[in-house]
């Protein structure tokens, strides 16, 4: 049993997981590698980057250098 102790605490100090946590604000998610994410902190499909719609509240998806490039 103690092991399995050992093997949350770990969790919790690696990778910042608290049960009592359990409302994250946007600007502190982490998006995963599918998705682009906000100035903001908001997570997008990256699909939606560049495609002349405003996906993210404060435009950013529309603002990158990326799209800059395709015009």
């Amino acid at each position: 049993m103690w092991w399995f102790i050992f093997i949350c605490v770990i969790n919790v100090k690696t990778f910042g997981v608290l049960a009592s946590n359990s409302s994250v604000k946007a600007s502190e998610s982490i998006c995963s590698l599918k998705q682009f994410q906000c100035t903001n902190g908001k997570c997008i499909p990256k699909m939606w980057v560049c495609d002349l719609e405003r996906d993210c509240e404060d435009n950013s998806d529309e603002e990158i250098e990326e799209c800059k490039k395709g015009q």
